[in-house]
C-alpha cells in the first residue's frame, strides 16, 4: 500500500482560494493525532512566525501557522479587515473550509491559538467557525483603536487613509459583537492574561462579563513579579499554552473557569550582608559600527536586587583596557537571570555610556580577556571581578580603518575574549573560495560581488550563522562593507554549508563612487563565534581620477 500524499506541503506556500490567496507553514504530524492547531502571529518582523520553533516540539499534530499578509500590497491586517473591508475575513473563512475538504474533518478537529494581534484573531475566528477550541493569549479586543493609537501605518491599511470615528467604531466592534452572537456556543475558550499588561484595563476588563457568559469560558491569570508589560505574557505562558494545545488537541477540554498562576514575591531591596558575593555579567548582545564594538551585558551581584540608575557602578575590561558602563532599565533581566528566587534585577541591563560604544582603535595587537568589574558607589575599594559569559555563543567583528588591524570579540558560557590582529597575519584562503561574480554594473557603476567561502570549522546552515565583510585595504587604510548571504545549497557541500555564500547586499551591487581615489586589493572575511578567516586576494579595485577599474585575480594567479 502506498503511503498517503500529504494534504498540504511541507513549509511556506500559498493556498489558493475563490477570492484570492493565503500563505501558510505547514508541519505535518508525527502521530495518528486528528487535532489540527492553527497559529494566527502578532506583530512581528515580516516573514517570521510566532509559536514556530522550540515551543512547538511537544506537538505532534498537525500545525499550520497562517500569515497575516493581505491587500495589495501584502501587510498586517489583523487577519480581518483590508481598507474598510472584510477581504482578509472571507479568505480566511474559505481557507478553514479548504482545510476541512483536505484533511477529511470537521470544526472540532481544530484548536485556534494566538498571541497578542494573533490572540484578537484567533479568539475571533474561533467564535465565528465553531471549532473545539481557541487559546487566546493577551488579546486587544477593541482593535480599531487599538491599531489607530498604536500602530497607524496599519491602521491605514486596515481603516483606509484617514479612517473616520465611525470606521474605527465599526472595526471595534468586531471582536465584542463575535463574542455576543456567541453565548450558545460550545467551542472553549481560554484566555491567558495578566493584570500587569497594560490592555487588561483598556481591551479585557470592559468585554468580561460578556466573555463570562460564554458557555465554556475559561480565564487564566498570571501573577508574577516576571510579567511586568504585554510581551511578556507569552513567553511567561509558554507551558500553559503547550499543555493546552496537546489536551485539546487530542479532544480532551478540561473546564478551569478561573486559575491563576505565577508566585507573588516579596520584592523589597535587602542589604547585602557582606560584599564577598559572587559577581555575574552575561553579554546578550554586541554589535560594530567602524571601529567601535556596542555590547550590552548584564551586570550584577547575585542576590541583591539592582533596581535603579546608580545601584551599581560597572567597567568593561578588554585586557587592561577600563570602559565604563553604565545601566539601562529593563524590567526582563529579572526574568533573565532567575534563579531559585525572584530578586529584581531591572536595573541590571548595561551598556557603553551614552551608547557611544568602545573604541577599539588603541588596544593592542593579541588575545585579551574580557572581564567586567563591578562595585557599589559607597565602596569602591570593593571590587568583584567576573567573567563575562554568553548563554549562546557570539562572534563579533570591529574594524579599525587606520591601525589596520581587525577586532575580533568571542563569547560562549566559558568567557569572552578578544583578538587584536593584523589581517595581513591572517592565512589566505585558496581552495574553499569559489567566485561566481566580481565585476563592476556597466550600468550602474556599481560592485557585483558573489561567491562561496566555507573555511574549516564554518557553520552556515540557517541565517546569522555567519557574516561575511568585503576588505578594501589599500596598504594604509581599511575598509569593511558588510555582505549579504544567500541560500545556495550544493550537492559537494553538507547542508551545514548551505548559506556559507556571500553577495553585494540585496544583489544591489556595493555603491563605490564616494571611494577615495587610491589602489584597493579586496578579499572577503568570514566569521561566527569561532571563525575569524579571510580568502585569497579576490581583485584589485583601482580608484583614480581617469575613472574605476576591477582586475580579478583568479585562483591560480593567487596561488603564483
Amino acid at each position: 500500500m502506498l503511503p498517503q500524499a500529504s494534504p498540504l506541503p511541507p513549509g511556506d506556500s500559498t493556498v489558493a482560494l475563490p477570492s484570492g490567496s493565503v500563505r501558510i507553514r505547514y508541519k505535518a504530524s508525527t502521530t495518528d493525532r486528528n487535532g489540527i492547531l492553527v497559529v494566527f502571529s502578532g506583530f512581528r518582523k515580516k516573514g517570521t512566525l510566532d509559536f514556530a520553533g522550540t515551543s512547538v516540539r511537544p506537538i505532534r499534530n498537525d500545525i499550520i501557522w497562517v500569515y497575516d499578509e493581505f491587500g495589495p500590497e501584502p501587510s498586517e491586517r489583523y487577519y480581518m479587515l483590508d481598507r474598510g473591508t472584510l477581504a482578509p475575513r472571507t479568505l480566511i473563512v474559505e481557507l478553514f473550509n479548504h482545510l476541512m475538504t483536505v484533511f477529511h474533518v470537521n470544526e472540532q478537529a481544530f484548536t485556534f491559538a494566538g498571541f497578542s494581534k494573533g490572540g484578537s484573531a484567533a479568539l475571533y475566528y474561533s467564535l465565528v467557525l465553531g471549532v473545539r477550541a481557541g487559546i487566546i493569549v493577551a488579546p486587544q479586543l477593541a482593535i480599531g483603536s487599538y491599531v489607530t493609537a498604536y500602530w497607524p501605518r496599519i491602521a491605514d491599511s486596515m481603516l483606509g487613509s484617514n479612517p473616520s470615528s465611525s470606521d474605527i467604531a465599526r472595526a471595534d466592534a468586531l471582536i465584542p459583537n463575535a463574542i455576543r452572537a456567541a453565548r450558545s456556543s460550545e467551542t472553549s475558550i481560554y484566555l491567558v492574561t495578566s493584570e500587569a499588561d497594560p490592555l487588561w484595563e483598556s481591551e479585557i476588563l470592559p468585554a468580561m462579563t460578556a466573555l463570562e457568559r460564554l458557555n465554556n469560558f475559561n480565564l487564566i491569570k498570571t501573577n508574577s513579579p516576571l510579567v511586568t508589560e504585554h510581551i511578556d505574557v507569552t513567553p511567561y505562558n509558554v507551558p500553559v499554552i503547550q499543555g493546552l494545545c496537546l489536551l485539546t488537541l487530542d479532544g480532551i477540554t478540561p473546564s478551569i473557569p478561573f486559575a491563576e498562576n505565577g508566585k507573588p514575591r516579596n520584592i523589597a531591596p535587602q542589604a547585602p550582608d557582606s560584599f564577598a558575593q559572587t559577581g555575574r555579567a552575561m553579554l546578550l548582545q554586541t554589535h560594530s559600527e567602524g571601529s567601535r564594538i556596542f555590547p550590552e551585558i548584564d551586570t550584577f551581584i547575585v542576590g541583591d536586587p539592582v533596581n535603579t540608575h546608580g545601584t551599581l557602578n560597572r567597567n568593561l575590561l578588554v585586557g587592561n583596557a577600563r570602559f565604563r558602563l553604565g545601566s539601562v532599565i529593563d524590567k526582563r533581566a529579572s526574568w533573565r537571570n532567575f534563579d531559585k528566587r525572584f530578586v529584581d534585577y531591572s536595573a541590571a541591563k548595561s551598556a557603553t555610556l551614552a551608547h557611544r560604544g568602545i573604541d577599539i582603535s588603541d588596544l593592542p595587537e593579541g588575545r585579551h580577556r574580557v572581564v567586567a568589574e563591578i562595585s557599589y558607589p559607597g565602596n569602591p575599594q570593593e571590587v568583584v571581578t567576573t567573567e563575562v559569559r554568553s548563554k549562546r555563543p557570539i562572534g563579533c567583528l570591529a574594524v579599525s580603518a587606520r591601525q589596520h588591524r581587525l577586532f575580533f570579540l568571542q563569547a560562549a558560557a566559558e568567557g569572552t575574549t578578544a583578538t587584536v590582529v593584523d589581517p595581513d597575519t591572517l592565512p589566505s584562503h585558496n581552495s574553499c573560495v569559489h567566485v561566481d561574480v566580481l565585476g563592476i554594473n556597466a550600468s550602474d557603476h556599481r560592485l557585483r560581488l558573489r561567491g562561496r567561502f566555507f573555511p574549516p570549522g564554518l557553520i552556515a546552515e540557517q541565517w546569522g550563522d555567519c557574516e561575511y565583510r568585503l576588505m578594501l585595504d589599500d596598504g594604509q587604510l581599511l575598509t569593511s562593507i558588510e555582505l549579504g548571504l544567500l541560500d545556495r545549497p550544493h550537492e559537494s557541500l553538507p547542508n551545514t554549508l548551505r548559506r556559507a555564500y556571500f553577495s553585494d547586499m540585496n544583489l544591489e551591487g556595493i555603491d563605490i563612487s564616494g571611494l577615495p581615489r587610491r589602489r584597493y586589493l579586496l578579499y572577503v572575511v568570514a566569521f561566527n563565534a569561532s571563525v575569524l578567516a579571510r580568502t585569497r586576494p579576490l581583485g584589485i579595485l583601482d580608484c583614480s581620477n581617469k575613472g574605476t577599474s576591477l582586475d580579478a585575480i583568479t585562483q591560480r594567479q593567487s596561488e603564483v
